[in-house]
């Protein structure tokens, strides 16, 4: 696709998208996270604004699961904010309401899920996250360099300050919900995904998108 096309695809989108989306993470006003006790390791938090917000589309969804069945599952967009107030995308995910033998999806129905759980070893964003930054794993190695400035010393530990706030967009997937493409009205969740990224990968922000190899 031409890259302006692109760019004005992007653009809608991002007009679409609310100003008082959820953070990602509990901050304090200095921008450092605060470390809690969740498990055998310490952790961040998801913000609890994040935590109300998949608490609602989890309601919803099984209102749907038990009626009408209009919602494959959820879109999610992570990003940042530029000079503007303008979206600054970091991530496209998805998280589909059953699994591909159709069984309603656990990951959606629990308080801190969609891929947000930031319980020890739960596999969500998060946590993560938390194990890069506190264990070593290199498989969110990405997210901290991007999102994460010097830490400051808090009880031992170096809790880490974030470069700038971090906001989660969510959207139920229904026939009603934003294509990203007029070209493809009726794309369902897992094309959509593929088709946002290769949307903004084209206006030119593919190198700063931390989607690699499904992290």
């Amino acid at each position: 696709m031409n890259p302006n096309k692109s760019s004005k695809h992007a653009r809608a989108w991002f007009a679409s998208i609310q100003k008082n989306d959820s953070p990602l993470l509990e901050v304090k006003s200095d921008g450092v996270t605060p470390i809690i006790a969740a498990g055998p390791q310490p952790r961040l938090c998801c913000s609890q604004p994040l935590v109300n917000a998949v608490a609602a589309l989890a309601a919803t969804i099984i209102a749907d699961w038990k009626g009408p069945r209009l919602i494959e599952g959820v879109s999610y967009f992570v990003y940042r904010r530029d000079s503007m107030g303008d979206p600054d995308p970091l991530y496209v995910g998805i998280a589909n309401s059953s699994n591909k033998k159709g069984v309603k999806s656990s990951g959606l129905w629990r308080i801190r899920a969609a891929r947000f759980c930031d319980g020890y070893e739960s596999n969500g964003h998060v946590d993560c996250l938390s194990r890069s930054l506190f264990e070593g794993h290199k498989g969110y190695a990405n997210w901290v360099t991007k999102l994460f400035g010097p830490g400051v010393s808090s009880g031992g530990l170096v809790a880490p300050r974030l470069l700038q706030p971090v906001f989660v967009h969510f959207e139920l997937w229904n026939p009603s919900a934003h294509r990203i493409l007029p070209e493809v009205p009726n794309a369902p969740l897992y094309v959509e995904e593929m088709l946002r990224l290769w949307t903004l990968k084209s206006a030119g922000y593919g190198p700063q998108l931390l989607n690699r190899d499904g992290n």
